[in-house]
């Protein structure tokens, strides 16, 4: 017990003191993340009694596989793509006005555990004034807060959050979405929940190169160029984030009838 208390005492410290080093040294949220997750990874192999494990026992089973990864950024960009061309739609219809068709909606998304067993989705709508078609083209974008969500730790789910068609699960894997126009710009920010920030980290630092292998694949496509310029990624305690935020200039220029 002693051995186990020390070891975290240790690797708390060390964490914390690289994490100030980077933090001076102007390193990315996705440096940090790598680096603390390292520790993290490092210390983890350690057992009670100090022998190191064999590398295959070592988060065996929670690490998501590369290709998940790669269909995760898929999947992300092709519901934005799906969404930017929706508003575009609306707008060339007269449905969808720069200057006065706000909003912010707030989609949470579960996934019961084990996986496949089911998953759920609820918006949450401070913009109650928004009409039916620019509501119906936010719930289908909304759906990649499911999609995500896989990535997420099992964890206690919340009773009441949402219905699973009358099961009452224990854990859940949960994320949340945010999409939001204020006319100034367009805000699609994404929250994955971990059970940890080492957790967090480590996700952030495999989701990341995920899209940048997909978006390295694509050449001449308007939307995903824009999107990938405007896009971020950091963690926040035991949330990864990814955030899509598009200036109202950029989303004009996508919002063109003649845009690819």
């Amino acid at each position: 017990m002693n051995r186990t208390k020390n070891n975290n005492s240790i690797l708390f410290l060390t964490t914390l003191g690289v994490y100030i080093g980077l933090l001076m040294a102007g390193a990315s949220p996705v440096v940090i993340a790598q680096q603390s997750a390292a520790i993290a990874l490092n210390f983890d192999a350690v057992d009670v009694n100090g022998r190191v494990r064999a590398g295959d026992d070592v988060d065996e089973g929670r690490a998501p596989l590369i290709e998940d990864l790669d269909r995760g950024a898929i999947r992300y960009f092709d519901y934005l793509d799906t969404y930017i061309r929706d508003l575009r739609t609306l707008r060339r219809d007269g449905r969808f006005d720069l200057d006065f068709d706000t909003f912010k909606v707030f989609s949470y998304g579960y996934v019961l555990c084990p996986e496949d067993n089911g998953s759920g989705i609820r918006l949450s709508n401070p913009s109650p004034d928004i009409h039916q078609d620019l509501r119906s083209t936010i719930h289908r974008a909304s759906e990649i807060t499911i999609q995500l969500a896989f990535f997420g730790d099992c964890l206690p789910f919340e009773k009441g959050s949402v219905s699973f068609a009358g099961r009452d699960p224990s854990l859940v894997k949960s994320s949340k979405s945010t999409f939001e126009y204020d006319s100034a710009e367009l805000l699609i920010e994404l929250y994955i929940t971990a059970d940890s920030s080492f957790r967090a980290g480590s996700l952030l630092a495999n989701l990341e190169p995920a899209f940048a292998r997909y978006w390295s694949k694509i050449e001449g496509d308007q939307v995903a160029s824009v999107l990938q310029e405007n896009t971020s990624f950091t963690f926040f305690s035991n949330n990864v984030i990814v955030v899509t935020r598009l200036p109202r200039a950029s989303l004009e220029e996508l919002l063109a009838t003649h845009a690819k």
